[in-house]
């Protein structure tokens, strides 16, 4: 009776073995498996930060030309009223007057916008 219990015990201890082995098994196909997302996703990640990077210069770009912009336009706007107000100021003024002055704004500004295109074709 006793070799029977030490055959149960045998293939009891044989089964636990397997079994074991298995389960070991199956645990580092899913620890590679694991190990491969968490690859992926740390490239992504780099990415990510790397495209995150890139929309932030792009981001300060917009800021200052924003800046730049509303500065034009402040400046526009304070000679339109340096304009407006040599009219009002000038009681004998006359519109031929005014029109000369906004003639001679327009040729200075044609005149930056072609030294900042000869400014840009030079760079290139």
């Amino acid at each position: 009776m006793g070799y029977i219990y030490i055959i149960i015990a045998v293939l009891v201890s044989g089964g636990y073995v397997a079994y074991s082995s298995y389960k070991i098994s199956s645990l580092k196909t899913e620890n590679e498996s694991l190990s491969q997302a968490i690859q992926v996703s740390l490239r992504a990640n780099k990415e990510l930060e790397i495209a995150l990077n890139e929309s932030e210069i792009e981001h300060q770009k917009n800021l200052e030309f924003l800046a730049k912009a509303k500065s034009e336009n402040e400046k526009e706007r304070v000679y339109v009223e340096k304009i407006k107000y040599k009219i009002i100021k000038d009681n004998n003024g006359t519109c031929l007057n005014a029109i000369n002055d906004v003639f001679s704004r327009l040729q200075q500004q044609t005149r930056d916008s072609n030294n900042t295109k000869a400014k840009s074709k030079e760079r290139l």
